[in-house]
């Protein structure tokens, strides 16, 4: 027979493990991206309205090699570098404005944090050009050239007060030189200052909401990357390394949230985005979603917005198009021993 006291002894234990097992729940978010949207969809071709693709060196065929896009809803604009027709379309819910650059070879495109100033990259120059909000064109920066050796600007953003980060890489005479360098955009006469930073690879480069800068570049496997944060200043603050879940081919940092988050392309499709992870600022894993193949190439893929959203080419054979994916979070409960 249980006595009175062994009863209310079993009923402690059992209301302490219980209480225990309770404690050990948590309630965590995670980041979710719904199914794609079509944020934009135009037809290729010559004619009036329509963007241009062409075959690269490797025979593949590519469209326009790089967008940004600034604002959400009605306000929401495109920038789009038409690379094949030599030029830049701003699209927006209202108009299509369109920037030529004469025989140019358009490959990158950033806004000023503001968003009212556009810098494009022509790599047949390796010049910077700079688009005011009245659509009026200038040069701003042009890589530092060398004899007996061939320059590229390799990737860009833009800082605060006409400033520019620039990624360049300078090759022969069997040497390859890489360089980070800060550009004060000036028109006609942008000089790049001492770089910040040299290195024997090229990396990918974006500015935060924040401000910093973050530059990636390969680590010692297919499936490592580097991350440095600068800050505004050019002061290397910090490293982050992150481990992706499958090898890469032509891995790009595509961009940064406001939570730090980092949204990385791993480009294992060879052809255009895809696919895509995101770490969170320590470099742990935090979401992962796949993007259909493309059969028409680029070479920036995407653009992330400050709150999560992100905007990747992903163009069909006969249109160029620009898909939208749209993060929100799920909360479920784990449980973990305090």
């Amino acid at each position: 027979m249980v006595g009175p006291t062994t009863r209310w002894g079993v009923a402690v234990i059992g209301l302490t493990l219980v209480a225990g097992l309770g404690a050990g729940f948590r309630r965590v978010s995670e980041w979710k991206y719904g199914r794609a949207q079509v944020a934009w969809s135009i037809p290729f071709g010559s004619g009036p309205g329509e963007i241009g693709r062409g075959r690269g060196m490797n025979g593949r065929v590519y469209g326009p090699l790089a967008i940004a896009v600034n604002g959400s809803g009605r306000r929401r604009r495109l920038v789009v570098a038409d690379t094949y027709h030599g030029r830049i379309l701003e699209i927006s819910a209202h108009a299509v404005r369109t920037i030529p650059i004469a025989d140019s070879f358009i490959d990158a495109v950033c806004l000023s944090p503001g968003g009212r100033e556009i810098y494009a990259v022509d790599d047949r120059t390796t010049r910077v050009w700079a688009v005011d909000s009245a659509g009026a064109k200038r040069w701003a920066a042009l890589a530092p050239a060398k004899p007996g050796y061939t320059q590229s600007i390799w990737d860009m953003a833009a800082g605060g007060a006409g400033s520019l980060w620039i990624d360049w890489i300078r090759v022969g005479r069997g040497s390859v030189e890489t360089a980070l360098s800060r550009v004060q955009a000036k028109p006609g006469q942008g000089a790049f200052r001492q770089p910040i930073a040299e290195r024997g690879a090229v990396a990918s480069l974006v500015r935060s909401p924040a401000g910093n800068f973050y530059v990636a570049l390969p680590g010692n496997s297919a499936r490592s990357l580097q991350v440095i944060v600068y800050s505004p200043a050019g002061v290397a603050e910090r490293s982050v390394y992150v481990q992706t879940s499958t090898p890469m081919q032509t891995p790009q940092l595509l961009g940064v949230d406001v939570r730090g988050d980092l949204y990385v392309d791993l480009g294992s499709q060879g052809h255009g985005a895809g696919p895509i992870e995101i770490f969170n600022r320590d470099g742990k894993p935090v979401a992962h979603f796949n993007v259909p193949p493309s059969p028409v190439g680029t070479w920036h893929p995407g653009y992330v917005q400050a709150r999560g959203t992100v905007y990747l080419i992903d163009s069909t054979a006969h249109r160029f198009r620009v898909l939208r994916y749209r993060v929100y979070a799920v909360q479920r409960w784990i449980w973990r021993w305090p």
